[in-house]
């Protein structure tokens, strides 16, 4: 007989941390999100990386850095994805040394599309919590995330570094957590 291990609502919850909390949640999600992309023809490290250039271009270096890929995996999934028409690389005018990965019209639509079906897993995931209890929570881990540093940063002003920086969400079953920071 196997016996799985939970975190359930019989545990006292603030006896629990909530970084073990998170990571339990994680293994089932994870699993959904494999689930439902696998259906749909997707890898998740495409995904995460179509969702990270949703808000502008974005250094390639600096995907492989926020996302946790070596360099080498980073040139696999973007020519993949640059194949597939849904992203494309240039050279960044103001660094001549630097990779911009810019999001395609058409990656924009398969995002989308890619979104709208990870819906369910968030429905899912978070039977049980009415509307107001969903936004609340979606706001709280998009804090953790961003204290994390679970962000990329598009490049959208290229005659001063830093300026007007928007950060983008990585997590494909939030897109509703990106904000614009430093207007």
């Amino acid at each position: 007989m196997i016996h799985y291990v939970t975190m359930s609502t019989s545990t006292r919850s603030s006896e629990v941390p909530v970084g073990l909390l998170l990571m339990a949640s994680l293994l089932h999600v994870r699993r959904w999100i494999g689930e439902v992309l696998l259906r749909m023809g997707w890898r998740p490290g495409d995904v995460m990386v179509l969702a990270a250039l949703r808000h502008g271009p974005v250094h390639q270096r600096q995907l492989g850095t926020t996302l946790g890929l070596d360099p080498s995996q980073v040139v696999t999934v973007l020519e993949n994805l640059e194949q597939r028409g849904l992203v494309s690389r240039r050279p960044d005018p103001a660094h001549r040394r630097r990779r911009l990965v810019v999001l395609s019209s058409r990656g924009r639509t398969q995002l989308a599309s890619v979104i709208k079906a990870l819906a369910a897993v968030d429905d899912r995931l978070l039977i049980g919590l009415d509307r107001d209890q969903r936004a609340e929570l979606r706001a709280l881990l998009s804090h953790v995330a961003d204290t994390a540093g679970a962000v990329v940063t598009p490049v959208t002003d290229r005659r001063h570094r830093g300026a007007r920086k928007r950060r983008s969400a990585l997590a494909v079953a939030l897109p509703q957590r990106a904000k614009v920071v430093g207007r």
